[in-house]
């Protein structure tokens, strides 16, 4: 994940423009439907940390309660970091926002804070997963968080509210601080 983040900042910041963020942009365009651009509007919110964070606070609460101190740590420290690690990326590499966004936008581009915000859904889940008992909720509640995450960053995308190369970096970025 972490060669994925370099290889992205290598290329973002020494190129104009990569073909992945246009390309992205015309699919968007190709798709749009007031419809989806509501359910967008809706799904990114579940990149917001103020919705993630306190989530990711009650996993831990509960993985602290049930003995999993390791585990709860790992997954605090992970959000810690990922949080920390986007905010400085994103002061370094200053990277403007996309032109004609269909939401609110502010601050640098690059990487992605919504995405790397919900891979905290996925890590979520998988910590999560030893305290449910069986193997199909274990798998439903993985994959849950991974489809939660991929659905959050392809919608920064259709609302053009980041490159493509922003989301992968972020949820790249975001893949590596929690596997620290």
């Amino acid at each position: 994940a972490m060669a994925v983040f370099t290889a992205l900042t290598v290329a973002v910041t020494t190129r104009p423009s990569l073909g992945l963020d246009a390309r992205a942009f015309k699919i968007a365009d190709d798709l749009r439907a007031s419809w989806a651009d509501s359910a967008a509007k809706i799904l990114t919110t579940c990149g917001l940390i103020v919705v993630v964070g306190p989530a990711v606070v009650l996993g831990g609460v509960l993985l602290f309660r049930r003995r999993h101190t390791v585990r709860a740590a790992a997954l605090l420290l992970g959000t810690g970091l990922e949080w920390v690690s986007v905010w400085i990326t994103k002061q370094v590499v200053d990277r403007p926002r996309p032109p004609d966004p269909l939401v609110h936008t502010s601050g640098a581009s690059y990487p992605s804070g919504h995405a790397a915000n919900s891979v905290g859904w996925l890590a979520l889940a998988i910590a999560l997963c030893v305290v449910i008992p069986n193997r199909a909720g274990r798998i439903a509640v993985v994959c849950g968080g991974a489809l939660l995450a991929v659905i959050v960053g392809l919608s920064r995308i259709y609302l053009r509210a980041h490159y493509a190369s922003d989301v992968l970096a972020g949820e790249a970025l975001a893949i590596a601080m929690y596997s620290l």
